[in-house]
């Protein structure tokens, strides 16, 4: 009879479990479920699935940035298509979901944010409050309860999706912008945890006092932002004092751990750039860069009809002294759209890939364009076999 525990016998259990599935790619792995109960259970195992995970975060393999280009976003009706890059060997991966699964008659003009992307599992929003936690690799989808904010519409909100290790948890929060009847503003902050299915509200800003704001009782916020977030837990967003001129005085941080604000300088020089007679305006966004907060800072020059890009890297958390322009671009493409986005790839022969986008995309090798397409959106993506489902009784993986 054929030993469908261990198909090859000369190879030892524990060397094939322990270090030879775990290189595997997840596509082939849950094919592999169907060799045998063993093998399934041990695949399915939440410490081989940390391991497969972290295993391809180390060697820089199975990844690469997911987007949603114009050209695929209306292909099949009710079909959400995303597409994963490659830059190891330039190739496309397209995942399909079927939005009829979370909304009754999905249409191509419906709102769709990305409000986080972690360890493979994409987090967004439909219109009419529609959240959603989906694994493209796996094809798994949890939608959530729906979020007790007062509008419904994205644009409304500031996210932070992420895995939190101290809390062992996947954690979503939602700052709302809510204009009351006195005229002032006020901000409530909500918060989201899979394992405990279920919404909180954590915080309200309603004054200057309380604000996490050191000059102004609240920013304007006019462009979704999905968070920033970093290995210390802390969600960061571009902060605009002056919505006509884009200003970025500083950079708000969120602690998903403590549920408290805080604050980090932009860099002095780009403040100073920003104030020049002959500088129309500059827009911002943020980026993680080998687990560093960046941002990127698109300046438009008055008369000019090419712009530039810069790129600034934080080098030691907490130290505004330690800003580090690493990337100076001229000549791109001008701007026509409130909205862009920074995401990086490292390759396996150690390049790291930047792609900006806005309205026109370019994907840049430090300096070197690759191509150009028309993105709505872009994440770092790493495949995974990590589920949207949690318990309290059984940790991470249901």
């Amino acid at each position: 009879m054929e030993n469908r525990e261990n198909p090859n016998p000369n190879i030892s259990d524990d060397l094939l479990f322990t270090n030879i599935l775990p290189r595997l790619p997840p596509k082939s792995l849950i094919r592999f479920k169907t060799v045998s109960k063993q093998w399934r259970s041990i695949i399915s195992n939440p410490n081989f699935i940390e391991s497969n995970l972290q295993l391809s975060k180390t060697n820089h393999q199975n990844s690469g940035i997911l987007v949603r280009s114009l050209s695929k976003s209306s292909t099949t009706e009710g079909v959400l298509t995303l597409t994963s890059l490659s830059f190891d060997d330039f190739t496309t991966k397209d995942f399909n979901f079927d939005m009829s699964k979370i909304v009754h008659r999905y249409r191509d003009d419906h709102t769709l944010f990305v409000l986080g992307c972690c360890n493979g599992l994409l987090c967004f929003w439909l219109s009419a409050r529609i959240i959603c936690v989906w694994n493209p690799i796996t094809n798994e989808y949890r939608r959530l309860p729906n979020p007790p904010v007062v509008y419904s519409h994205p644009g409304q909100c500031l996210s932070g999706f992420g895995y939190v290790p101290s809390l062992d948890d996947y954690k979503l929060v939602l700052l709302e912008f809510i204009n009351v009847d006195d005229g002032n503003n006020l901000i409530r902050v909500y918060s989201y945890t899979l394992r405990c299915n279920e919404w909180e509200l954590i915080r309200v800003v309603d004054d200057m006092f309380d604000s996490p704001f050191p000059d102004n009782p609240l920013y304007n916020y006019f462009c979704p932002q999905s968070g920033v977030i970093l290995p210390n837990s802390k969600s960061h967003w571009v902060a605009r004092q002056n919505y006509k001129t884009r200003d970025c005085n500083l950079i708000l941080a969120f602690d998903l751990v403590t549920d408290t604000f805080n604050t980090v300088k932009v860099p002095e020089e780009l403040l100073l750039q920003s104030g020049e007679p002959s500088m129309k305006r500059f827009l911002y966004c943020l980026s993680n860069i080998d687990d560093k907060l960046c941002i990127a800072a698109h300046g438009i020059r008055l008369g000019d009809c090419t712009d530039s890009l810069q790129v600034w890297k934080l080098e030691r958390y907490g130290d505004s002294s330690s800003w580090n322009k690493f990337l100076w671009i001229n000549g791109i493409e001008s701007l026509k759209s409130l909205c862009s986005f920074l995401t990086s790839y490292m390759s396996r022969d150690g390049l790291t890939y930047l792609m900006y986008s806005n309205t026109k995309t370019g994907i840049y090798s430090f300096g070197g364009e690759l191509c150009a397409e028309y993105l709505l959106f872009t994440v770092p993506y790493v495949e995974s076999l990590i589920s949207p489902f949690m318990t309290a009784e059984k940790g991470l993986f249901s």
